[in-house]
């Protein structure tokens, strides 16, 4: 999990904003699915959001009256099945509650226009929400006591180049103590 955050840190600093997005959405997936497993994966993704990513900096924008949300766990759900399932940001489809959703960078803050109830534009730092959501997956896998739970849920990339001059050192290794041991067997028959 570290692993795949330092990933996402570096393409973002690269300024590969697409590929950090995409991979910083699939966060609260692994982290919801370690803390939530029974609940379904759209259920288990809002919820960790809502309980991990709230007392973030840019998640609440405070109004006169009541506090708005810029940023849900159920709008982060939407922005992830959008972008990873049709590599968009339209979350406009289906009823939901932000008719356009904006992506910026160079942006110090994260505002919501709302035209009665409805918010009609929601703007974000996509810098800013990539770094909330690498940070509290960060802060969830430091604070979680089992660590191994996190390897069950991680691709690892075998460098098969490598792993052929293993087998072949081994291989090599093994041909020899045979070859030992046949000279060894020999001089004592």
């Amino acid at each position: 999990m570290i692993k795949l955050i330092k990933e996402i840190e570096q393409a973002l600093e690269s300024k590969l904003f697409r590929v950090a997005l995409g991979m910083a959405l699939t966060l609260p997936d692994i982290c919801g699915k370690i803390e939530y497993p029974k609940e379904k994966v759209g259920e288990r993704y809002k919820k960790w959001c809502d309980n991990y990513l709230k007392n973030q900096e840019f998640i609440l924008e405070i109004d006169q009256d009541k506090d708005k949300n810029i940023i849900s766990g159920e709008i982060c759900y939407k922005l992830r099945c959008a972008y990873l399932h049709s590599g968009n940001t339209q979350l406009n489809e289906k009823g939901n509650d932000v008719s356009i959703f904006n992506l910026c960078i160079n942006l110090d803050y994260a505002s919501n226009l709302f035209e009665g109830e409805k918010k009609i534009i929601t703007t974000i730092n996509i810098e800013m929400l990539i770094k909330i959501l690498c940070d509290s997956a960060k802060d969830y896998y430091e604070k979680f006591n089992n660590k191994y739970i996190f390897l069950t849920h991680d691709i690892y990339i075998d460098d098969a180049k490598k792993s052929t001059e293993i087998y072949r050192e081994a291989k090599n290794l093994i041909n020899n103590i045979l070859s030992k041991k046949k000279i060894s067997q020999t001089k004592k028959n």
